[in-house]
């Protein structure tokens, strides 16, 4: 167990167990790609964007919620209320990376999902442009 001070507050968060794993790491999987599709795949003008972006983070933040509550000891929903937004970024981080996630596996996760994404797209519009005999 790992305590962690977050603006006054000791937090105690958990690793998590092997039979907890298997769920972790699909639902993780799911969100980082999605995540990653709104950021680099959705098409929008700079205005769409801002109007999306406050459903999206509340989606998100209601996700890493769940987990927030369930890796940490003595840690209510009035206390995740209560956190200011950042602190509670850095808990979620902090909880992601405690479970053995570094900051350098997500920075390359989301780095290889823009190329692969650019890749991807360069490929659709290859075979977009073959002309049809």
């Amino acid at each position: 167990m790992k305590t962690i001070k977050l603006n006054g507050i000791d937090i105690k968060i958990r690793r998590a167990k092997v039979k907890e794993v298997k769920n972790l790491i699909k639902d993780m999987a799911t969100k980082f790609t999605e995540v990653a599709n709104f950021i680099y795949n959705k098409p929008m003008t700079d205005n769409e964007f801002m109007d999306e972006l406050p459903n999206f983070v509340m989606n998100n933040i209601e996700f890493f919620e769940k987990y927030v509550l369930k890796f940490t000891v003595d840690f209510t929903q009035d206390d995740f209320d209560n956190l200011e937004f950042l602190d509670a970024l850095t808990l979620i981080k902090e909880i992601i990376i405690y479970n053995g996630v570094s900051e350098e596996f997500m920075e390359s996760f989301f780095h290889n999902f823009k190329e692969a994404s650019k890749k991807k797209e360069k490929e659709n519009q290859f075979v977009k442009e073959i002309p049809k005999i």
